[in-house]
């Protein structure tokens, strides 16, 4: 049994935290500059480094292939650019869009499982992708052929050694909570393509890039450095009328999405989070908490709102606060906290500090009734 003491430091700690925490904010991002501002930055520059860390492994001899061999070294590898239109293009395809013959696209479910950390479920699906470089022998061929198209495909459109530049995004789609995982590569292998071409010397791996660029700024770090144009990918039209409905509705959620977090990077995907949902029409608010990605969480709530549930906190408040009058909200983040039983606590210390009216008053009471023998210690 826990003592008095230990709860009173625990609660005092907790307490402390909530009241003098700094409520998380992020600046829009400027490195990229995509137009999706629910993606971090730092999450980008993880699966760029992704990329070229590999790139960069595979060019100096340094991937493993099949039986448990080292594929040779790779001439004139090109380093990756991140691709705003094709990280555009890749979130239309995400939904349904219809794909342009020339690029390459890889696609997989991420589950919005509890405490999930995109960053980390990103980089072990990529680690996954490039690891099918020891299902092929890359020492006998560095061509795209039966056998790598079969059992390689995505090592090898990430290890195209032509290519300039990709992208990647993640989001759910309408009708369903999955996060989906897209990467879109600028060229589509045809088959008996080179994957790269082979090099015996490290010192020749970047001797000839054929870049436009100054002598002294085409290689760098074992990697060619090109001119690049961007790629401002057309979706071709849809003829589905159905797959073009899902993904207007995939876009307006998006948009509507960076409305509600005020184009903070960061939080959209943030999971063990306490967070505030006010309405811009009276200000009234909401504090809740969730293990999942926020996102998640932000995009029941709004459906709750859509259709004017009166079982939900933000359908109950269009009801009987604005007469069935739609509204706009605003999220942020007061706090982060993984484990379960203390993130509760957090919540239920803010709703008590807070006293928000959108929160149901039973759900309150509740909540605070649970603490009321520790409250008294502190208030």
């Amino acid at each position: 049994m826990v003592s008095r003491s230990k709860v009173r430091v625990m609660l005092t700690a907790s307490v402390a935290w909530v009241f003098f925490y700094d409520v998380a904010s992020y600046d829009i991002p400027t490195d990229f500059g995509c137009q999706n501002a629910l993606i971090a930055d730092d999450w980008r520059r993880s699966v760029l480094n992704f990329h070229n860390n590999m790139r960069r492994n595979l060019a100096t001899g340094h991937v493993k292939t099949m039986n448990d061999a080292m594929a040779p070294m790779a001439f004139n590898m090109n380093e990756l650019l991140w691709d705003c239109d094709i990280e555009k293009y890749a979130s239309d395809v995400m939904c349904g869009a219809a794909e342009d013959k020339n690029y390459d696209s890889i696609k997989a479910d991420l589950q919005n499982k509890k405490d999930c950390n995109i960053t980390e479920k990103t980089n072990s699906l990529l680690k996954e992708w490039w690891s099918e470089s020891t299902a092929i022998d890359l020492v006998k061929s560095q061509l795209y052929d039966a056998d790598a198209e079969k059992n390689a495909p995505r090592f090898s459109h990430m290890a195209n050694a032509a290519i300039k530049a990709f992208a990647c995004t993640y989001g759910t789609c309408p009708g369903s909570n999955d996060l989906k995982l897209t990467c879109v590569y600028r060229k589509k292998l045809k088959l008996n393509d080179k994957i790269y071409s082979k090099t015996n010397f490290l010192g020749k791996v970047c001797t000839q890039c054929a870049s436009k660029l100054p002598a002294d700024k085409q290689c760098i770090k074992r990697l060619c450095q090109q001119e690049y144009t961007r790629a401002k990918v057309k979706v071709p039209t849809l003829t589905d009328p159905s797959s073009g409905r899902i993904l207007k509705e995939h876009q307006e959620k998006v948009e509507e999405l960076a409305k509600v977090f005020q184009n903070r990077t960061g939080d959209c995907m943030s999971s063990g989070v306490i967070y505030l949902i006010a309405c811009k029409s009276c200000g009234e608010e909401y504090v809740g908490e969730t293990a999942r990605p926020l996102c998640a969480r932000i995009k029941e709530h709004l459906d709750g709102k859509e259709k004017s549930s009166p079982t939900t906190p933000l359908g109950a408040h269009r009801k009987l606060r604005h007469d069935g009058v739609n509204f706009e909200v605003s999220v942020k983040i007061l706090a982060r906290e993984p484990q379960t039983s203390a993130r509760k606590t957090l919540e239920a210390l803010w709703i008590h500090a807070k006293s928000p009216k959108m929160n149901r008053k039973e759900e309150c009471l509740s909540i605070t009734r649970e603490l009321a023998p520790y409250l008294g210690l502190l208030f």
